[in-house]
């Protein structure tokens, strides 16, 4: 089944939904750029050993 758009929307938006806001980006919550592996495997409980 499938409706029609809603007036003023974009039938058809493009993939990948263009740049991130400033606010979105990974420095603006305090994150490293990369990833976060190293720090995941540091950061556990001590009984896991």
């Amino acid at each position: 089944m499938r409706t029609e758009p809603v007036p003023g929307s974009d039938p058809a938006p493009a993939a990948g939904g263009g740049p991130l806001a400033g606010e979105d980006e990974p420095r603006a919550w305090g994150d490293a750029d990369g990833g976060n592996d190293d720090r995941l495997k540091a950061d556990k409980p001590p009984h896991w050993g």
